[in-house]
């Protein structure tokens, strides 16, 4: 018969036990303003370029997969589900290291959600057009129940960051190239 104190164990042990340093909610009209105003980075080059793409860029971790795993179907879908309710996660971290004492993180880092992050800045860039024909400059004042929930991980270094990502990841949505890519950085960074 197994214990409490063994479920507990067992459960302490599986990535997904991890308690986020903060939790927010935002709605999609805002992604640019919400998500670039956690990097600095990001949000200088989205002032500077005007591009949601490259802004982006500079919240990627080098050990992430690629940006192409998902089809303009699911890309669709995805956000055609998000303006029905569906409220998706996606999950930064930062460096403790690298925030100064009582400050808070400037330079936050996608760690799972790029596929769905991408999906929605393409809505929003007006390069997705969701239910047969409607896009993002045409409806974005009728958007009401399109919320995106981020968690914030706080980790020492990039690399426990990227054994997270492995832990989350491996045998669930990545395939066994993108975990092998994920391995590498640890190995050569």
């Amino acid at each position: 018969m197994v214990t409490r104190e063994q479920l507990q164990a067992a459960i302490a042990a599986n990535p997904f036990s991890a308690t986020p340093v903060d939790e927010a909610t935002f709605s999609v009209k805002y992604l640019t303003d919400s998500l670039f105003a956690m990097n600095l980075d990001a949000e200088r080059e989205f002032a500077q370029s005007g591009d949601i793409n490259k802004a982006f860029s500079h919240m990627i971790p080098e050990f992430q997969r690629s940006n192409d795993k998902w089809t303009p179907e699911r890309q669709t879908c995805f956000v055609e589900n998000t303006l029905a309710g569906l409220r998706p996660t996606i999950t930064l971290y930062f460096i403790k290291g690298d925030v100064p004492a009582g400050r808070l993180p400037t330079h936050l880092y996608c760690l799972d959600g790029q596929q769905r992050t991408t999906s929605l800045i393409k809505f929003v860039s007006n390069e997705l057009s969701l239910f047969g024909g409607m896009y993002f400059n045409d409806i974005k004042k009728l958007i009401s129940r399109s919320l995106v929930q981020y968690q914030v991980f706080a980790f020492d270094s990039h690399k426990d960051a990227c054994r997270f990502y492995i832990d989350i990841n491996r045998g669930i949505t990545h395939s066994e190239a993108d975990i092998l890519k994920a391995e590498k950085f640890l190995t050569e960074a």
